[in-house]
């Protein structure tokens, strides 16, 4: 039971970048829907840029606030989920997509 508490903040930090992925891209279906005439390719890219910020900043908080211990351990683990969180958006997912879906997880991952 004590390993569950200790992974609990870098599984609630990996949640949080997924939750703010699925919500950006609603978000982005929306716009795309709502202001076809002002959707492009830059505001596709801007949206996902600004998301990866923000779920990187979301991911943090709550992995840091959730964890039992705030110790120099459970900070680094976090931010080290966030980084291998977005390399993983940045070099493995992205090429297996094509057009603008490699886009937003390059611009995801690279936040």
């Amino acid at each position: 039971m004590n390993i569950i508490r200790q992974w609990k903040s870098i599984l609630v930090s990996i949640i949080v970048i997924a939750v703010m992925f699925f919500l950006v891209s609603v978000f982005d279906i929306l716009l795309a829907v709502l202001s076809m005439r002002f959707y492009s390719t830059v505001a596709f890219i801007v949206l996902f840029g600004v998301g990866g910020i923000f779920a990187a900043l979301f991911s943090y908080s709550y992995g840091i606030g959730i964890a039992s211990q705030k110790d120099k351990w459970t900070r680094w683990s976090v931010l080290g989920s966030i980084v291998s969180t977005g390399l993983l958006f940045f070099f493995f997912l992205a090429p297996w997509r094509v057009g603008n879906t490699s886009l937003l997880l390059k611009h995801l991952g690279s936040c």
